[in-house]
């Protein structure tokens, strides 16, 4: 499994995460959420047709796979998206450019803004000049990210890197977003994650203990925002026909040219799985991005409430184990929260 998602078929409803299922179990702890109703009913407010206002999203990683996809598909549908990327002058000036001149051809509300997540003054500067143009953001699509493969032992710096981007350049952007939603009392922040997020495949360390830090931290967003109407999906995807194999290539090669001698003695410990991680890097069939840019769709359109906390996006043959396994960890996570005194904590967040 990789980076990337959507579902195939009808999930169990008993195996999909619900912050209702989750929430349920904190109404025996000491509690008033005076301020739920009136925010849900504004966050509802987005989806809802008839409503006057455009929904504004931000959607981050959109120089190609499921940001790209998913910018399209959302200002198709009614949204007014900002679609962020790095290098919107160099590297990725042609995609920005075809971005562009798709809003003029189908009279989009598509903006292009540039944002390097891996940098606080970028992440700062882009998201101000967002809230300049559109005064609040309703939808933050924290989908960027990168993949370093080989055996975790290899390089520091590439868990550096893996880290940098996947973890602290998501909580960049959350905080960069949350303060306006919260503010505002309704917000929606898709994070992408991955099946690897719950799972681990050898020389998939790094990625994978990016997105298990993703789950832990968004998932705790989700209960500390929930008071103020903000509300936290993550969608765990598998392979998906993006860009993401053919740039994991890339930053593998980038990682063997760059190892010191030190590390190249490592390296020829690992010959073997250096060989099987090649391997895992060529291109197979997989289904097209557009199955997760509606999922992402979906949930954006789903009334304030309603929402999964989690949804996977998956052949049904392996996203069965998962579901199951994200059931099983919901029952679990529901007895904490019900005897930790969560509750009391959340109100004094209000």
């Amino acid at each position: 499994m990789s980076d990337r998602t959507a579902a195939h078929g009808k999930e169990d409803d008993r195996s999909v995460v619900s912050r209702r299922n989750v929430l349920q179990y904190m109404a025996a702890v000491p509690l008033t959420y005076g301020v739920f109703a009136s925010a849900a009913h504004a966050a509802s407010q987005m989806s809802q047709p008839g409503s006057s206002r455009t929904p504004v999203a931000l959607i981050t990683g959109c120089s190609s796979g499921f940001g790209l996809v998913t910018a399209r598909t959302l200002a198709r549908n009614g949204f007014r998206v900002f679609a962020s990327m790095r290098d919107v002058r160099t590297r990725n000036a042609q995609v920005a450019d075809e971005l562009r001149q798709l809003a003029l051809a189908e009279k989009l509300r598509l903006d292009v803004v540039e944002i390097d997540i891996d940098s606080d003054a970028s992440v700062d500067d882009g998201v101000a000049s967002v809230l300049e143009s559109a005064d609040q953001i309703d939808v933050l699509f924290n989908n960027a990210g990168i993949n370093v493969p080989g055996p975790i032992e290899l390089s520091m710096d590439a868990a550096r890197q893996s880290f940098e981007t996947n973890v602290f350049g998501q909580l960049r952007m959350l905080r960069a977003v949350a303060p306006g939603m919260r503010a505002n009392r309704h917000g929606l922040v898709i994070q992408m994650s991955s099946g690897l997020g719950r799972l681990v495949q050898p020389t998939s360390g790094l990625y994978s203990a990016t997105k298990f830090a993703q789950e832990a931290l968004f998932e705790s967003a989700a209960y500390e925002l929930h008071p103020f109407g903000v509300e936290v999906a993550i969608v765990q995807p598998s392979d998906y026909d993006t860009r993401i194999k053919a740039n994991s290539r890339r930053y593998f090669r980038e990682l063997l040219d760059g190892l010191d001698a030190a590390d190249r003695r490592r390296a020829g410990d690992y010959a073997s799985h250096i060989e099987i991680t090649k391997a895992t890097l060529e291109d197979a069939p997989a289904p097209p991005p557009q199955e997760v840019a509606d999922i992402v769709l979906k949930l954006a359109n789903t009334p304030a409430g309603q929402r999964p906390l989690r949804t996977v996006a998956m052949p049904p043959e392996i996203a069965e184990g998962l579901n199951q396994l994200n059931g099983t960890l919901e029952q679990v996570q529901a007895g904490l929260l019900q005897s930790s005194g969560m509750g009391d904590w959340l109100e004094l967040t209000r």
